[in-house]
């Protein structure tokens, strides 16, 4: 139960940041620019994305495609609708027919002039934001850097979240007998793949279709921030239980945009952009239990594990990145909970033999809400890999 209750604070701590975070967040222009040789004339192609919010949520996303003494094509997506044209001429010219179209930006008749300037970074006056929680021995900081960078002649602020885990206290006791009855370890990593399934398949239909994943991307971290273990028979047979952090990120094949504050939600394709980095990230609060087997607990080395139990899982962040160039300093970044579920439970276990350690968790609840409406409710994440520093 006491344990219960730290969860349930750092949980709170958390959500208390974020909501700070997103109040003192207002409108805001952002420009992302990525320039590549055509490779089958030659001719340097110009890619522009604009987004645009009001202060109501409202988002204006112009995507530009400037072929060297050719066409510019244009895609502009609003309110979860897509218009595209076709431009020739000079960039005044193509700035004159955009201003009937009711778009002005001011950035465009410069070209790529300014492209040459070096990006820099400068810190804000504005104090960072932190948050820092302690449970027992150890101390959480998640901490919020606000950057502004000039790049192009335009300034974009961006907010860098890090989760860092200090380990307070000394080494446990090298007791033989604490080290196997009751032990506890500190800033453990697990690093895998994420997935999900539509009704036991891999090949999703409806509005889910949208949702293909590049699966080499879409990475999975757990830190674990402790992991404490009860022997309950001989060593052999024990019950472990901690706390962690689950970092999920989901890279879309498809160039694809979750629209913010729409319910049902909106997935709008544009295959006019070709997306360098297109992803969902959501981190959870990660609460195991589990009841663990080792054939030979005085030598772990050479002892094989099985473990088995559920897990529990509260929302603490999530947001969509978006990249026309591997470069993330010209990343367009959303913020918004894209009716996730807040709450997922599922089923895990690890497997393995010595250091070598195999870990696979199933959720189940649904990725999303009901509120996100359609073949969306019924995807349900799986992640499977390596425990890189285990228990």
């Amino acid at each position: 139960m006491k344990h219960f209750f730290v969860a349930f604070f750092l949980c709170f701590a958390c959500s208390v940041a974020m909501a700070q975070s997103t109040t003192n967040k207002g409108a805001e222009k952002e420009v992302t620019v990525d320039t590549s040789i055509d490779k089958k004339d030659g001719k340097k192609v110009t890619q522009k994305q604009i987004i645009i919010e009001d202060g109501n949520g409202k988002e204006k996303v112009i995507s530009l495609r400037i072929t060297e003494g050719g066409a510019t094509e244009i895609s502009i997506v609003e309110e979860g609708k897509v218009q595209n044209f076709r431009l020739n001429g000079t960039a005044e010219e193509i700035e004159a027919e955009m201003k009937k179209l009711g778009i002005e930006i001011e950035a465009l008749s410069k070209e790529m002039e300014s492209s040459t300037r070096k990006s820099m970074k400068m810190d804000t006056s504005s104090p960072n934001d932190s948050t820092k929680v302690k449970m027992g021995g150890v101390e959480i900081i998640i901490h919020e850097k606000r950057e502004k960078k000039m790049d192009n002649e335009e300034n974009e602020e961006e907010i860098e979240e890090k989760v860092i885990v200090k380990d307070c206290k000394e080494t446990c006791e090298k007791d033989a007998r604490h080290k196997t009855k009751n032990s506890m370890r500190f800033v453990l990593l697990d690093i895998g793949i994420n997935t999900y399934h539509q009704n036991g398949s891999f090949e999703y239909t409806g509005n889910a279709a949208d949702m293909r994943l590049i699966q080499g991307k879409s990475l999975d971290w757990v830190l674990h921030i402790f992991r404490h273990r009860i022997g309950l028979y001989k060593n052999i047979v024990n019950l472990q239980y901690g706390v962690g952090v689950n970092f999920n990120n989901y890279h879309f094949s498809e160039p694809i945009t979750l629209v913010k504050n729409t319910t049902p939600l909106e997935i709008v394709v544009n295959d006019a952009v070709e997306y360098r980095k297109n992803k969902l990230y959501a981190s959870y609060l990660h609460l195991p239990l589990m009841l663990n087997l080792e054939t030979n607990p005085r030598k772990k080395s050479r002892s094989f594990h099985l473990s088995g139990g559920m897990y529990g899982a509260v929302l603490l962040a999530s947001r969509t990145k978006q990249c026309l160039d591997d470069d993330d300093a010209d990343a367009i970044i959303r913020r918004d909970d894209y009716h996730l579920n807040s709450f997922r439970y599922g089923v895990g276990g690890q497997i393995g033999y010595g250091p070598i350690n195999f870990y696979a968790n199933y959720s189940l609840r649904p990725l999303f809400q009901d509120k996100a409406g359609g073949t969306l409710n019924e995807l349900y994440p799986l992640s499977v890999g390596l425990s890189i520093l285990g228990f």
